[in-house]
């Protein structure tokens, strides 16, 4: 059994609450923080809807979750970007790894390559291949 972690970051979010708020578009900015904190109940009711789902952060617009990664894949990732993406309107970045650390790292490279993706890489380094074989 392989344990994943999926770290989700909303894109773009501070720059356009800015952008909004820059404008005198006040009203606009509190509407769409209201839409985010909704979107946040809602992927966490999605999350505890599924068991064997740890729900690590969840707050903002970041969402860490560590999960079996045989029994739902990217597909939980996907619900959570499409509930986001529904409610606010606004799209997620997502990386994922076999440890907190890689899952932070695939996140950067997925928004360094144009956000609105799903990084992943779940290569075990040889040190732990070597304590699964022995």
């Amino acid at each position: 059994m392989v344990y994943v972690y999926a770290f989700l970051d909303g894109d773009n979010i501070g720059l356009r609450i800015e952008e909004l708020l820059s404008k005198a578009e006040a009203f606009e900015a509190t509407l769409l923080s209201e839409n985010i904190k909704t979107a946040m109940l809602e992927i966490d009711r999605l999350l505890n809807s599924k068991p064997g789902i740890k729900v690590i952060i969840l707050g903002g617009d970041d969402v860490l979750i560590q999960y079996e990664y045989e029994k739902y894949g990217i597909d939980v990732v996907d619900e959570i970007i499409h509930t986001f993406k529904v409610i606010t309107g606004l799209s997620m970045s997502c990386g994922i790894g076999l440890s907190i650390e890689q899952s932070i790292v695939n996140l950067d490279n997925a928004k360094k390559s144009g956000r609105n993706k799903i990084e992943k890489s779940l290569a075990m380094p040889l040190s732990v291949m070597s304590k699964i074989v022995t």
